[in-house]
């Protein structure tokens, strides 16, 4: 079985910039493991440098240039697809699987199929400048319009149905994301009270909403620390972040890591002592994921695909995005009580490995580009 999967993809430092290039990243190895018939293609959307192919961990890459002249919803729908509809012709595969914009999809007459990562309808209006609600529409319609274009679609968990159902006209398949498979192996807390953040310096992520409450978890745990790990994608928002560090006096409590390698992650996982995510909007943040396999408790919104992740008091704790003040009590517990930090780990490690171990979504992942292949049904 020859497949394409148009994807973000890590480069070659294997630093995991965006949750959608880390699955695409772990799903591709689990697969290559675990189906030596497979004969995967990935082919990634470049805004630097021309048309070229590389091999990242043993996996063909296809790097097929973004034109940088035009915005991206524009770009998607017109040269970059015209692109990628070149390299796929020469690749000749079986199945294309698309973990994007649907858009890369659009008209494309094999067989295809798409993973629903995110609205970005949605994630737009979280954007810092103008007309972001006049792009949301654009989106809402491109997007949209792309979508119903699919016949095989795969759903990372229900919000996806909440949100966009309707558009989804064809076969779901409901399969969560892989994550690192040495998550699941970390050895347990260093001696400190860390609590991590993992996601990207951006309004949509509510940095300066985990840096409140953050301070009033620094008056409580004294000795308690902020790692935020991730790269900026709003220089502003980032400087206002900072800002806010010195004006609360917190330069010594908050260590900005920058954006992490692999391994990396998986060492600010293994010290931390809770992971905190007060997002305004998210679909399945892979870091919840990742911090759950590691049995780390977790601290997070009440928005959009958590709820599904998260069963409150259980295994973590959600809250509003704007309520500080609850996110702090729920971290003041969690770093002050070890029994309730282990009670919550030990329920989100089982959480986990029932739903995003590498292998298990690879081998749901298979079973659905058969199905799609067996049923021709992929056009």
């Amino acid at each position: 079985m020859k497949v394409a999967m148009v994807t973000p993809f890590p480069d070659g430092d294997l630093k995991i910039k965006g949750g959608v290039a880390g699955v695409s990243y772990y799903l591709s190895c689990s697969m290559v493991a675990l189906f030596p018939e497979l004969d995967l293609h990935v082919i990634v959307p470049s805004y630097c440098g021309r048309q070229s192919v590389d091999v990242v961990n043993g996996i063909s890459v296809h790097y097929v240039p973004m034109p940088n002249y035009l915005p991206p919803a524009l770009a998607n729908i017109s040269v970059f697809r015209s692109r990628l509809f070149k390299c796929l012709s020469t690749l000749n595969p079986d199945l294309v699987h698309f973990q994007g914009a649907a858009s890369w999809g659009y008209r494309y007459k094999g067989r295809k199929i798409i993973t629903i990562h995110g609205i970005p309808e949605k994630d737009v209006l979280f954007q810092s400048g103008s007309w972001t609600r006049l792009k949301s529409q654009v989106l809402a319609v491109l997007e949209g319009m792309s979508r119903k274009d699919f016949r095989n679609s795969i759903i990372i968990n229900e919000y996806v149905n909440d949100s966009i159902g309707s558009q989804l006209v064809g076969n779901k398949f409901l399969i969560a994301n892989p994550i690192d498979e040495g998550c699941f192996h970390i050895a347990g807390r260093q001696n400190r009270q860390v609590v991590l953040f993992g996601g990207v310096i951006c309004q949509r992520k509510n940095v300066l909403g985990v840096l409140s409450a953050f301070c009033k978890v620094a008056n409580a745990v004294p000795e308690a620390e902020l790692w935020i790990a991730g790269n900026t994608s709003d220089p502003d928002y980032y400087e206002a972040c900072l800002s806010f560090v010195a004006e609360h006096k917190l330069t010594q409590k908050v260590r900005f890591l920058g954006s992490l390698g692999i391994d990396q992650m998986r060492e600010a996982l293994g010290a931390a002592s809770v992971l905190v995510l007060l997002s305004y909007q998210e679909t399945a943040p892979l870091i919840i994921a990742e911090a759950m396999a590691g049995g780390i408790p977790v601290v997070a919104s009440n928005i959009c695909g958590i709820p599904y992740m998260i069963d409150q008091g259980i295994n973590g704790f959600t809250v509003d995005p704007n309520d500080t003040d609850s996110a702090a009590n729920y971290l003041i517990s969690i770093l002050r009580d070890p029994f309730l930090a282990t009670r919550l780990g030990i329920e989100a490690k089982r959480y986990a490995e029932c739903t995003h171990h590498p292998v298990t979504v690879a081998q749901k992942t298979m079973d659905a580009f058969k199905a799609v292949l067996d049923e021709g049904c992929g056009k």
